[in-house]
């Protein structure tokens, strides 16, 4: 056994220093001769003999390494210290059979040497939102025979049922779609210009989720989207009469404008307008524009069907080149929006976030929660935080204008090349929702947390790079805020404010 032997993390992986060989002279090589720690029947940063190997590293992005200490193991003393912990921990756990044997196949991968496996699960123990989605989709791939029989029949509504008597296990029913296209079968989940942010982003989640290529339904040859593409469905051609209206766009934001007759039901109006719209330009670009829907009696100005799905057209559009988007358009909410704080200590905020100048979000109602809210009645709770957390991760001394935020970037938006990264499994534990910058120093990300479990289990794949920039993890739920320092163990913040 030797422990802290010195080494680095690059890229995902651990490899030891080179002898006598400093970081920044490290960080100069082109290419370098290594040992590679790899975590094969280990976790960092505890390793076994057994899985080193010597190799040539090409460095390519020397600002990704960070030095690290780590320990080393015969694959015998890892597994003795491992065996303690899992006799331990994993009796209750509803993944855990205990098959009377001291073999530790896939224990390796689960739970490192402090013996924390966040992926343990109660057997009296909810399901995360995560996971039911996980199991929502398997569910739904049972039934893919009958949902293609109700497609080839036009049975929307049979097929709505069939899928609702699943999704109703954990969250509310939605409206789906099903058709062909292209000699593939397609499931959209429907829109709604209704929407709050946060339910457009968990719809978004559900659909994604299936659109994955690990998701069965892709494997079947079956395609899954959120929100309807235009052309997909024909409406009734007496939409048209009701279907006037015009757009305005001015630098402070874009309004649609409907002619409601006097006395006339305005949202019923609009329910139909977006149907028309949502055929013409498709239910995204509907979306966009009618995230701000004015009602009006006057014609003045109003246009018929097709026209006025020109003008939606070009908002959406609008829309989509302020976020300078570019190809990534279908990743924004339309509910999209800058916000700020005036810099001032406010006692409600969460923590960190009274430092927070200026930020951006998909969706407000989430980002801007405060410990106000968590501090009055459970029952006034908003609905999202009862079906999962929010999140995010505060770097105290990464600038907006330090190249160190394309390091972070970097790493969290390359999680799949960690060699632990199960996605086949997880799903998608966490969704960005945006980002924010201090009024002194520091970086903001915020996220939807689907795990909880899991999102530590992310972050524990990045401790190297999180210890080094002295990163805190928030997580709120439904019990309160609590903050933690981002390593191998999470253990709560200290100096909160």
């Amino acid at each position: 056994m030797e422990r802290g032997l010195r080494a680095f993390f690059y890229d995902y992986h651990y490899y030891l220093f080179p002898d006598g060989m400093t970081l920044e002279e490290l960080r100069a090589a082109d290419k370098v001769c290594v040992k590679h720690l790899k975590e094969e029947r280990c976790m960092a940063p505890d390793f076994v003999y057994e899985s080193v190997v010597e190799e040539e590293l090409t460095i390519e992005a020397p600002e990704r390494i960070f030095e690290v200490e780590v320990n080393l193991y015969t694959g015998a003393e890892y597994d003795a210290i491992l065996k303690q912990h899992v006799e331990r921990v994993c009796p209750g756990c509803e993944r855990y059979e205990d098959d009377g044997t001291d073999d530790l196949e896939g224990h390796h991968e689960e739970m490192s040497l402090d013996g924390v496996c966040y992926l343990r699960n109660g057997e009296e123990e909810p399901w995360s939102f995560g996971y039911c989605t996980f199991v929502f989709w398997l569910r739904i791939a049972d039934k893919l025979n009958d949902l293609a029989a109700c497609i080839d029949a036009g049975d929307q509504e049979k097929l709505n049922s069939l899928i609702n008597e699943e999704l109703e296990h954990f969250y509310l029913p939605l409206r789906f779609y099903g058709a062909v296209r292209g000699g593939r079968y397609c499931l959209y989940l429907r829109g709604d210009w209704r929407n709050s942010p946060s339910a457009y982003m968990t719809e978004r989640y559900l659909a994604e989720c299936g659109a994955l290529a690990t998701s069965p339904l892709v494997a079947a040859g079956w395609t899954v989207d959120y929100l309807l593409p235009e052309g997909v469905v024909s409406h009734k051609s007496a939409y048209d009469e009701r279907c006037m209206g015009r757009v305005e766009m001015t630098e402070t934001g874009t309004t649609v404008y409907l002619y409601v007759p006097e006395g006339e039901d305005s949202t019923a109006r609009a329910n139909d307008v977006f149907e028309c719209m949502a055929e013409d330009v498709g239910e995204y670009a509907a979306l966009c524009a009618f995230a701000w829907v004015e009602p009006t009696p006057s014609r003045v100005g109003m246009l018929p069907r097709k026209k006025f799905a020109r003008q939606l057209k070009a908002a959406a559009n609008a829309f989509l080149a302020s976020m300078d988007a570019e190809d990534e358009h279908a990743l924004i909410s339309p509910f999209a929006a800058g916000y700020g704080y005036d810099g001032g200590a406010d006692e409600k905020q969460l923590p960190y976030r009274e430092k927070l100048a200026e930020g951006f979000t998909q969706a407000p109602d989430i980002a801007l929660i405060d410990r106000g809210v968590l501090d009055g009645a459970k029952e006034e709770l908003p609905w999202w935080l009862r079906v999962y957390a929010f999140g995010y991760l505060y770097f105290p001394n990464v600038h907006a204008g330090e190249d160190l935020v394309s390091v972070i970037a970097w790493y969290l938006g390359n999680l799949k090349e960690a060699p632990l990264y199960e996605q086949e499994e997880s799903g998608i534990t966490a969704v960005n929702l945006g980002f924010g910058y201090g009024a002194e120093r520091g970086f903001f990300l915020d996220m939807m947390v689907m795990d909880e479990k899991r999102f530590l289990r992310m972050l524990r794949m990045l401790a190297p790079m999180l210890q080094a920039y002295g990163a805190k993890a928030v997580i709120v739920n439904e019990h309160g805020a609590v903050a933690y320092e981002c390593g191998y163990d999470f253990l709560p913040a200290g100096g909160l404010n």
